[in-house]
């Protein structure tokens, strides 16, 4: 199996159904990610800044299911859509950079789990 972590279960989870579960939002992220590609390759601007935070938020929910004690990579994700919608007002300076220094603690957030993923 490609998840190996579905394979027998992960203890602790608080969602029955884990693999279940895991798939539907997994097709779901596909789909929205579809549609943000979509809509970058015809330049709908304003359908491809809606459908992007939502590809993370959906992300969040699958990566919640999959490694419930990932506290990290689920603030990671959350930094990343809350950047990702304050980037959608690039007119305004203050949210330009509101939405990069969320970003970098996204960064910073994301290469915390990694070097605790790679060494447990």
């Amino acid at each position: 199996m490609f998840f190996p972590c579905l394979e027998t279960g992960i203890q602790g989870s608080w969602i029955p159904g884990n693999a279940v579960s895991f798939s539907i939002y997994l097709v779901l992220f596909l789909l929205y990610s579809a549609v943000q590609l979509l809509a970058a390759g015809w330049e709908k601007d304003r359908l491809r800044k809606i459908s992007k935070p939502f590809c993370v938020f959906v992300l969040f929910f699958a990566a919640l299911m999959t490694f419930p004690t990932r506290w990290a990579l689920y603030l990671g994700l959350l930094c990343g859509m809350i950047g990702d919608i304050f980037l959608i007002f690039t007119d305004n300076k203050t949210c330009v950079g509101l939405g990069i220094f969320i970003l970098l603690m996204r960064t910073y957030l994301f290469d915390y789990r990694s070097l605790f993923f790679v060494w447990k």
